[in-house]
């Protein structure tokens, strides 16, 4: 093979290999960046958060002052950089199912979520208006619970050749609960919206549920969660749980789960978790409220892993809306 001829297959094998590591990082939630020129290979941004990792060898790195900078066109800063932050081993979602580094716990003080005297309308926002999968089952759950709370639902319909973004065109201004699923293709437009709309007072429950069929909707799901420093992803072994010892789990006593997925982010509470993944946590958003979990366990073939996570979802509605 003549020399120009290698130097173009080298270059074609270099821009696939760089292709899968987007798509593998993006699988997983955050947005992936690349600059060459300054240096970085690859940096990976979740939402707004200021958590990143380089991407230069075989394992990723947190960047340092300097790549941060340079790769953001910043001079430099001798503002100090943020205390460790929880991350997983990597964003293609294999690999090490530990964090990059310790986890250090919450200060005392923080380590009971705080309560918010805010209350929301009475009208909550539904959409999880699929019908593959296990989504009927799951929505009908999510509904009673929901309505058992006092909420009057809103179905909003998903019309993608008449309104592919319902998010952006039919939220409300009023502060009030929206319930998602991870059950169909979300725009960044709509990932915005919700952020606004969470940011400002409003609330926020996402259910993510496993699917071997329709894995490609969970990268359009994460854009949402993207937005609060969270992600959903499909490594989650089964095993002993652990469950917080926080008002939001009062009544669940799980003692084993199956495997399905797992929720981590930049500053959320981790309310069950098997081992270092955890299979629902909450997070507070400027003004708002975040709950996420892994919504097969409403599902699940165990009737009391179900239940126990019924009672985990009608508590974790009552504190959305302001009523623990």
């Amino acid at each position: 093979m003549s020399e120009l001829p290698r130097l173009a297959a080298v270059r074609a094998l270099f821009g696939a290999v760089l292709g899968l590591l987007v798509i593998s990082a993006a699988a997983a939630g955050p947005a992936v960046r690349h600059q060459a020129a300054s240096g970085i290979v690859m940096l990976a941004q979740a939402g707004g958060e200021t958590a990143e990792k380089t991407y230069g060898g075989a394992q990723p790195q947190r960047a340092s002052r300097s790549e941060r900078d340079r790769f953001f066109d910043k001079k430099p800063t001798k503002e100090p950089m943020p205390p460790q932050l929880k991350q997983p081993a990597d964003f293609a979602g294999e690999g090490a199912a530990s964090p990059t580094g310790p986890q250090v716990p919450a200060p005392a003080e923080m380590r009971t979520i705080p309560q918010l005297s805010v209350q929301l309308s009475s009208t909550a926002l539904c959409d999880l208006g699929a019908q593959d999968d296990d989504w009927p089952e799951i929505g009908a759950i999510v509904r009673e619970v929901v309505e058992g709370a006092g909420l009057r639902l809103r179905q909003i319909r998903y019309r993608p050749e008449r309104e592919p973004e319902p998010l952006v065109s039919r939220m409300p201004t009023a502060r009030s609960l929206l319930v998602i699923g991870s059950h169909r293709e979300f725009s960044h437009a709509e990932a915005q919206a919700v952020a606004n709309h969470v940011r400002t007072g409003g609330a926020l429950l996402a259910i993510a549920n496993l699917n071997g069929r329709h894995q490609r909707r969970m990268p359009p799901f994460n854009r949402i969660l993207a937005e609060f420093g969270l992600a959903a992803r499909m490594t989650r072994p089964g095993g002993a749980a652990e469950v917080a010892d926080q008002p939001l789990t009062k009544l669940v006593r799980l003692q084993r789960l199956p495997q399905g997925l797992s929720i981590w982010g930049f500053d959320d509470w981790e309310l069950v978790s098997v081992g270092n993944e955890a299979v629902a946590s909450a997070q507070l958003s400027q003004n708002g409220r975040v709950f996420v979990l892994d919504g097969g366990m409403l599902v699940a073939a165990d009737g009391r892993v179900a239940g126990e996570f019924k009672q985990l979802l009608g508590n974790a509605v009552l504190w959305l809306i302001g009523k623990e």
